[in-house]
Protein backbone atom coordinates (compact mmCIF):
# COMPACT_ATOMS: atom_id res chain seq x y z
CA UNK A 1 0.00 0.00 0.00
CA UNK A 2 2.71 2.22 0.53
CA UNK A 3 4.75 1.96 -2.78
CA UNK A 4 1.98 2.01 -4.25
CA UNK A 5 1.52 5.69 -3.45
CA UNK A 6 5.45 6.51 -4.29
CA UNK A 7 6.78 7.24 -7.53
CA UNK A 8 10.82 6.31 -7.38
CA UNK A 9 11.15 5.95 -11.00
CA UNK A 10 12.55 9.54 -11.30
CA UNK A 11 15.14 8.40 -8.79
CA UNK A 12 15.85 4.89 -10.16
CA UNK A 13 16.35 6.44 -13.25
CA UNK A 14 19.23 8.48 -12.15
CA UNK A 15 20.74 5.01 -10.97
CA UNK A 16 20.64 2.73 -13.89
CA UNK A 17 23.70 0.78 -14.71
CA UNK A 18 24.92 2.82 -17.99
CA UNK A 19 27.53 0.09 -18.66
CA UNK A 20 25.91 -2.28 -21.56
CA UNK A 21 28.52 -5.25 -21.02
CA UNK A 22 28.40 -7.36 -17.90
CA UNK A 23 25.40 -8.69 -15.43
CA UNK A 24 22.24 -6.89 -15.71
CA UNK A 25 21.88 -6.24 -11.83
CA UNK A 26 18.79 -5.80 -10.31
CA UNK A 27 16.02 -2.54 -10.84
CA UNK A 28 17.21 0.10 -8.76
CA UNK A 29 13.25 0.77 -7.84
CA UNK A 30 13.27 -2.58 -6.00
CA UNK A 31 16.37 -2.00 -4.08
CA UNK A 32 15.02 1.46 -3.27
CA UNK A 33 11.67 -0.35 -1.86
CA UNK A 34 13.68 -3.35 -0.08
CA UNK A 35 15.68 0.36 1.64
CA UNK A 36 12.44 1.52 2.44
CA UNK A 37 10.94 -2.19 3.65
CA UNK A 38 14.33 -1.72 5.90
CA UNK A 39 12.92 1.40 7.84
CA UNK A 40 9.32 0.26 7.86
CA UNK A 41 9.79 -2.91 9.26
CA UNK A 42 12.81 -1.63 11.74
CA UNK A 43 15.23 -4.04 10.35
CA UNK A 44 18.38 -2.68 11.75
CA UNK A 45 21.28 -4.49 10.13
CA UNK A 46 21.25 -5.07 6.06
CA UNK A 47 22.37 -8.47 6.76
CA UNK A 48 19.36 -9.17 8.52
CA UNK A 49 17.46 -7.50 5.41
CA UNK A 50 19.03 -10.03 2.80
CA UNK A 51 17.96 -12.66 4.73
CA UNK A 52 14.37 -11.42 4.91
CA UNK A 53 14.49 -11.00 1.07
CA UNK A 54 15.88 -14.66 0.67
CA UNK A 55 13.13 -16.51 2.72
CA UNK A 56 9.97 -14.51 3.13
CA UNK A 57 7.99 -14.42 -0.24
CA UNK A 58 5.42 -11.97 0.69
CA UNK A 59 7.95 -9.56 1.70
CA UNK A 60 10.32 -10.01 -1.75
CA UNK A 61 7.31 -9.76 -3.54
CA UNK A 62 6.36 -6.72 -2.07
CA UNK A 63 10.12 -5.19 -2.91
CA UNK A 64 9.36 -5.73 -6.54
CA UNK A 65 11.45 -8.89 -6.37
CA UNK A 66 10.65 -11.86 -8.61
CA UNK A 67 9.67 -14.64 -6.26
CA UNK A 68 11.37 -17.44 -8.04
CA UNK A 69 14.55 -14.95 -8.58
CA UNK A 70 17.77 -14.35 -7.07
CA UNK A 71 18.14 -11.37 -4.42
CA UNK A 72 20.15 -8.99 -3.51
CA UNK A 73 23.17 -9.84 -1.21
CA UNK A 74 24.96 -7.19 1.64
CA UNK A 75 27.54 -6.40 -1.09
CA UNK A 76 24.94 -5.77 -3.90
CA UNK A 77 23.41 -3.80 -1.26
CA UNK A 78 26.16 -1.59 -0.43
CA UNK A 79 27.63 -0.67 -3.96
CA UNK A 80 23.83 0.69 -4.31
CA UNK A 81 23.54 2.93 -1.21
CA UNK A 82 27.12 4.20 -2.00
CA UNK A 83 25.71 5.27 -5.48
CA UNK A 84 23.16 6.06 -3.90
CA UNK A 85 25.00 8.88 -2.10
CA UNK A 86 26.69 9.88 -4.73
CA UNK A 87 23.62 11.00 -6.53
CA UNK A 88 22.18 12.89 -3.48
CA UNK A 89 20.76 15.42 -5.73
CA UNK A 90 17.87 13.03 -7.20
CA UNK A 91 16.31 12.96 -3.60
CA UNK A 92 17.17 16.90 -3.28
CA UNK A 93 14.78 17.38 -5.97
CA UNK A 94 12.12 14.84 -5.03
CA UNK A 95 12.10 16.87 -1.71
CA UNK A 96 11.81 20.07 -3.35
CA UNK A 97 9.13 18.82 -5.59
CA UNK A 98 7.01 17.62 -2.88
CA UNK A 99 7.29 20.80 -0.80
CA UNK A 100 6.18 22.79 -3.44
CA UNK A 101 3.26 19.93 -4.29
CA UNK A 102 2.46 20.39 -0.50
CA UNK A 103 2.68 24.18 -0.81
CA UNK A 104 -0.10 24.44 -3.94
CA UNK A 105 -2.82 21.91 -2.17
CA UNK A 106 -2.47 24.05 1.41
CA UNK A 107 -0.90 21.39 3.16
CA UNK A 108 2.54 23.26 4.00
CA UNK A 109 1.84 26.95 5.55
CA UNK A 110 5.50 27.63 5.42
CA UNK A 111 5.35 30.92 7.67
CA UNK A 112 6.42 28.97 10.80
CA UNK A 113 9.65 26.90 10.75
CA UNK A 114 10.47 24.96 13.13
CA UNK A 115 14.52 23.90 13.55
CA UNK A 116 16.40 21.43 15.27
CA UNK A 117 18.87 18.24 15.08
CA UNK A 118 18.40 14.90 16.23
CA UNK A 119 21.04 12.24 16.57
CA UNK A 120 21.88 9.72 13.41
CA UNK A 121 23.79 6.40 14.89
CA UNK A 122 26.18 5.06 12.93
CA UNK A 123 26.64 1.10 12.00
CA UNK A 124 30.14 1.42 11.76
CA UNK A 125 32.19 -0.15 15.29
CA UNK A 126 32.96 3.59 17.33
CA UNK A 127 36.90 4.02 17.98
CA UNK A 128 38.40 6.45 20.59
CA UNK A 129 38.46 10.52 19.72
CA UNK A 130 41.85 10.24 18.98
CA UNK A 131 41.28 8.07 16.41
CA UNK A 132 38.61 9.67 14.45
CA UNK A 133 39.11 11.33 10.79
CA UNK A 134 37.71 14.48 10.85
CA UNK A 135 37.23 14.40 7.20
CA UNK A 136 33.51 15.13 6.95
CA UNK A 137 32.74 11.87 5.81
CA UNK A 138 33.56 9.77 8.92
CA UNK A 139 31.32 9.33 12.17
CA UNK A 140 32.19 10.85 15.21
CA UNK A 141 31.09 11.28 18.28
CA UNK A 142 28.60 13.68 19.44
CA UNK A 143 26.81 14.73 22.68
CA UNK A 144 23.54 16.89 23.18
CA UNK A 145 20.78 17.07 25.91
CA UNK A 146 17.20 15.49 25.01
CA UNK A 147 13.90 16.46 25.52
CA UNK A 148 13.72 16.10 29.07
CA UNK A 149 17.33 17.37 30.09
CA UNK A 150 18.99 14.36 29.67
CA UNK A 151 22.70 14.45 28.44
CA UNK A 152 23.03 11.90 25.71
CA UNK A 153 26.54 10.71 23.56
CA UNK A 154 26.76 8.57 20.37
CA UNK A 155 28.85 7.86 17.67
CA UNK A 156 27.74 8.55 14.12
CA UNK A 157 25.92 11.67 12.82
CA UNK A 158 23.91 15.22 13.23
CA UNK A 159 20.17 15.27 11.01
CA UNK A 160 19.79 18.92 10.77
CA UNK A 161 15.90 19.43 9.74
CA UNK A 162 13.72 22.68 9.44
CA UNK A 163 10.19 21.86 9.86
CA UNK A 164 7.17 23.27 8.89
CA UNK A 165 5.03 23.66 11.85
CA UNK A 166 1.53 23.38 10.88
CA UNK A 167 1.98 19.81 8.77
CA UNK A 168 5.33 18.82 10.90
CA UNK A 169 6.77 17.61 6.77
CA UNK A 170 10.65 18.66 6.66
CA UNK A 171 11.24 21.36 4.09
CA UNK A 172 15.11 21.47 4.20
CA UNK A 173 17.59 18.87 5.52
CA UNK A 174 21.20 18.47 6.20
CA UNK A 175 23.42 15.70 7.69
CA UNK A 176 26.80 16.60 9.68
CA UNK A 177 29.36 14.49 11.48
CA UNK A 178 27.73 14.34 15.03
CA UNK A 179 30.08 16.93 16.87
CA UNK A 180 28.99 20.03 14.40
CA UNK A 181 27.10 22.31 16.95
CA UNK A 182 22.97 22.72 16.38
CA UNK A 183 23.42 26.66 15.86
CA UNK A 184 26.44 26.46 13.40
CA UNK A 185 24.02 24.79 11.07
CA UNK A 186 20.64 27.63 11.69
CA UNK A 187 21.76 29.66 8.85
CA UNK A 188 22.73 27.23 5.89
CA UNK A 189 19.28 25.68 6.44
CA UNK A 190 17.54 28.99 6.14
CA UNK A 191 19.45 29.93 2.96
CA UNK A 192 18.69 26.43 1.76
CA UNK A 193 15.15 27.21 1.84
CA UNK A 194 15.24 30.52 0.69
CA UNK A 195 17.10 29.69 -2.64
CA UNK A 196 14.95 26.65 -3.27
CA UNK A 197 11.58 28.40 -2.57
CA UNK A 198 12.02 32.07 -3.13
CA UNK A 199 8.80 32.00 -5.05
CA UNK A 200 6.38 29.62 -3.44
CA UNK A 201 7.68 29.67 1.07
CA UNK A 202 8.32 33.37 2.85
CA UNK A 203 8.91 32.16 6.65
CA UNK A 204 7.94 35.15 8.75
CA UNK A 205 9.54 33.52 12.10
CA UNK A 206 12.00 30.72 12.95
CA UNK A 207 11.72 28.84 15.84
CA UNK A 208 14.63 27.16 17.28
CA UNK A 209 15.31 25.23 21.03
CA UNK A 210 18.24 27.07 23.79
CA UNK A 211 21.12 25.85 21.62
CA UNK A 212 20.58 28.21 18.89
CA UNK A 213 20.97 31.38 21.11
CA UNK A 214 23.53 32.98 19.07
CA UNK A 215 23.46 36.38 17.86
CA UNK A 216 24.36 36.11 14.45
CA UNK A 217 21.21 33.73 14.26
CA UNK A 218 18.76 36.55 15.40
CA UNK A 219 21.05 39.40 13.23
CA UNK A 220 21.18 37.34 9.75
CA UNK A 221 17.74 36.21 9.80
CA UNK A 222 16.57 39.34 10.61
CA UNK A 223 18.52 41.79 8.45
CA UNK A 224 19.60 39.01 5.65
CA UNK A 225 15.89 36.96 5.58
CA UNK A 226 13.19 39.54 6.76
CA UNK A 227 12.49 37.24 9.19
CA UNK A 228 12.11 36.74 13.01
CA UNK A 229 13.95 33.95 15.26
CA UNK A 230 12.32 33.16 18.40
CA UNK A 231 14.70 30.96 20.67
CA UNK A 232 14.97 30.56 24.45
CA UNK A 233 17.44 32.84 25.92
CA UNK A 234 20.38 30.75 27.20
CA UNK A 235 21.78 32.06 30.49
CA UNK A 236 25.00 30.33 29.80
CA UNK A 237 26.22 30.56 33.83
CA UNK A 238 24.78 34.56 33.97
CA UNK A 239 24.82 35.91 37.20
CA UNK A 240 21.57 37.84 36.04
CA UNK A 241 19.26 38.63 32.79
CA UNK A 242 20.39 41.29 30.12
CA UNK A 243 19.55 44.73 31.25
CA UNK A 244 16.07 45.86 31.13
CA UNK A 245 15.03 42.48 30.26
CA UNK A 246 13.86 39.40 32.56
CA UNK A 247 15.16 35.73 31.91
CA UNK A 248 12.06 35.04 29.63
CA UNK A 249 13.52 38.19 27.47
CA UNK A 250 10.22 40.59 28.96
CA UNK A 251 10.57 44.16 29.03
CA UNK A 252 11.01 45.30 32.87
CA UNK A 253 10.21 48.58 34.34
CA UNK A 254 12.52 50.62 36.99
CA UNK A 255 10.99 48.68 39.81
CA UNK A 256 11.44 45.30 38.20
CA UNK A 257 8.12 44.95 36.85
CA UNK A 258 6.95 43.07 33.93
CA UNK A 259 5.77 45.02 30.84
CA UNK A 260 3.02 43.35 28.86
CA UNK A 261 2.69 45.35 25.24
CA UNK A 262 -0.48 43.84 25.19
CA UNK A 263 -2.13 44.66 28.28
CA UNK A 264 0.30 47.41 29.29
CA UNK A 265 1.48 46.31 32.32
CA UNK A 266 1.41 42.86 33.84
CA UNK A 267 2.96 42.99 37.59
CA UNK A 268 3.26 41.12 40.88
CA UNK A 269 0.85 43.05 42.70
CA UNK A 270 -2.38 45.46 42.17
CA UNK A 271 -1.02 48.18 44.46
CA UNK A 272 2.33 48.17 42.01
CA UNK A 273 -0.16 47.75 39.14
CA UNK A 274 -1.57 51.35 40.23
CA UNK A 275 1.59 53.43 41.07
CA UNK A 276 2.95 52.79 37.49
CA UNK A 277 -0.07 52.88 35.82
CA UNK A 278 -0.59 56.99 37.52
CA UNK A 279 3.07 57.72 37.07
CA UNK A 280 3.36 56.49 33.33
CA UNK A 281 0.02 58.58 32.77
CA UNK A 282 1.48 61.39 34.68
CA UNK A 283 4.43 61.43 32.13
CA UNK A 284 2.33 61.33 29.53
CA UNK A 285 0.49 64.11 30.39
CA UNK A 286 4.18 66.04 30.60
CA UNK A 287 4.40 65.50 26.99
CA UNK A 288 0.88 66.41 26.06
CA UNK A 289 -0.49 63.24 25.63
CA UNK A 290 -3.31 63.51 27.83
CA UNK A 291 -5.46 66.51 29.03
CA UNK A 292 -4.08 68.22 31.89
CA UNK A 293 -7.48 68.04 33.60
CA UNK A 294 -7.35 64.02 33.54
CA UNK A 295 -3.39 64.47 34.80
CA UNK A 296 -4.54 66.99 37.26
CA UNK A 297 -6.91 64.26 38.92
CA UNK A 298 -4.54 61.78 38.39
CA UNK A 299 -1.59 63.84 39.89
CA UNK A 300 -3.77 63.94 43.54
CA UNK A 301 -4.75 60.29 42.89
CA UNK A 302 -1.05 59.49 43.03
CA UNK A 303 -0.12 61.50 45.89
CA UNK A 304 -2.95 60.04 48.21
CA UNK A 305 -1.01 56.47 46.89
CA UNK A 306 2.81 57.59 47.51
CA UNK A 307 2.05 58.65 50.90
CA UNK A 308 1.01 55.48 52.41
CA UNK A 309 2.38 52.90 50.30
CA UNK A 310 5.90 51.01 50.01
CA UNK A 311 6.56 48.72 48.14
CA UNK A 312 8.41 45.70 48.96
CA UNK A 313 10.68 43.38 46.74
CA UNK A 314 13.03 40.90 47.11
CA UNK A 315 16.34 41.00 45.71
CA UNK A 316 15.99 37.58 44.10
CA UNK A 317 20.07 37.12 43.56
CA UNK A 318 21.29 37.26 46.70
CA UNK A 319 17.94 36.27 48.72
CA UNK A 320 17.83 39.59 50.74
CA UNK A 321 14.49 41.80 51.51
CA UNK A 322 14.72 45.12 51.34
CA UNK A 323 11.98 48.52 51.17
CA UNK A 324 11.77 50.89 48.06
CA UNK A 325 9.92 53.60 48.26
CA UNK A 326 7.31 54.93 45.92
CA UNK A 327 9.52 57.45 43.44
CA UNK A 328 8.44 61.00 44.00
CA UNK A 329 6.22 63.04 41.78
CA UNK A 330 7.98 65.83 40.21
CA UNK A 331 6.46 69.79 40.17
CA UNK A 332 5.19 71.48 38.95
CA UNK A 333 2.72 69.75 36.68
CA UNK A 334 1.17 72.12 34.01
CA UNK A 335 -1.90 73.74 34.99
Amino acid sequence: MVFEALDLSKVAGGLQKKSKFGPKGHDPENMLRALLAKRLENIRYTKTLVERLKYDPVFRYTCGFPIAGKTPSEATFSRFMQSLSDNLYFLEDILEKLVVKAKELGIIDGEHIAIDAIKLDSYDASVPKSEIIHDGEQPDWGSKRDTHGNQIRWFGWKVHAAVDTKSELPIAVNVTHASVNDGIMAIPLVEDIKQRYTSTISPKYYIMDIGYDFDDVYRTIHGQYNAQAIIPINRRAAYAPPEGLDWDCTPICLWDIVWSIGAMIMVQSSSAALICRVRLTVQWALTGALPVTMALWLRNRYLIIQDILLIHAEDQPNGKSYIMNVPLLKEPLPG
